[in-house]
This record gives C-alpha cells, structure tokens and sequence, in this order.
C-alpha cells in the first residue's frame, strides 16, 4: 500500500484519476508492506507546474529515482524497487522547487506548486 504523507494538496478529481500537487519543496510518500517484496514496481503518472523540473525520488534515504518531469504533458512513471516488511517513507525533492501559481497566471491563486503526481501504487508481480 502506498499513500501521500507530508507535503501534498487536497486531492483534485480529473477524467483519468485524481491528482495531488506537491505544494513545499520536500513532500513524503509513504509505503506499508505486509511482506518482502524484492521485485515490486512503484507507479504513477507526473507532470510539472510551468516548467521543466528536476524530480528526484529516494526510498527510506537512498535515491532510486531521478527524472526530468515536463509541463506540457503527463507522463508514467515506473519504477523498480524492493521493500522489506514494514512501513517505509519515500522522499520527493524538486529543482526548481514550488512556484506560487499567481506569479504565473495572475489569478488570485496563491499556492506554491511543483510537480502533480496521480494516485501512486506498488505493483508486485504475479499479486494483482
């Protein structure tokens, strides 16, 4: 199981499935897992507020992940890793960090967004 933690927005319904932004510059995901899984996948879809960003992903302190996240579209996101039994916390950082929505839009809206991630999950091989 996978879930936001610190860090996140209310969830926002779109078609396709609900998004969260990451409103600070340090926003957590975390992961229970009832066993070892050595082989699961973490999946979800991204995209980037404005512009182009850094997107770095560390499981429990160590980087798994880093990626360029685009602003003109959504993209998958699917990640090999392995956890042990047990709760774990995954860590996002991006460059550059959040970005208040109204010094872009002129709208009013004074959110700091970085990147927009749509409900994340473990997937582990042959337990779908």
């Amino acid at each position: 199981v996978v879930g936001y933690g610190a860090g996140w927005g209310e969830r926002e319904p779109e078609p396709g499935g609900p998004w969260r932004w990451m409103l600070n510059g340090d926003s957590k995901l975390t992961a229970f897992a009832a066993k070892d899984y050595r082989r699961a996948r973490l999946q979800f879809t991204i995209t980037s507020f404005n512009v182009p960003r850094k997107f770095d992903l560390a499981l429990d302190g160590k980087r798994i992940h880093r990626m360029i996240v685009p602003s003109d579209k959504a993209v998958k996101v699917d990640i090999p890793i392995s956890l042990s039994k047990g709760a774990h916390e995954m860590q996002i950082i991006t460059d550059p960090g959040p970005v208040e929505v109204d010094s872009v839009l002129h709208n009013g809206d004074l959110r700091a967004l970085a990147v927009r991630i749509q409900v994340p999950r473990i997937v582990v091989p042959g337990e779908q």
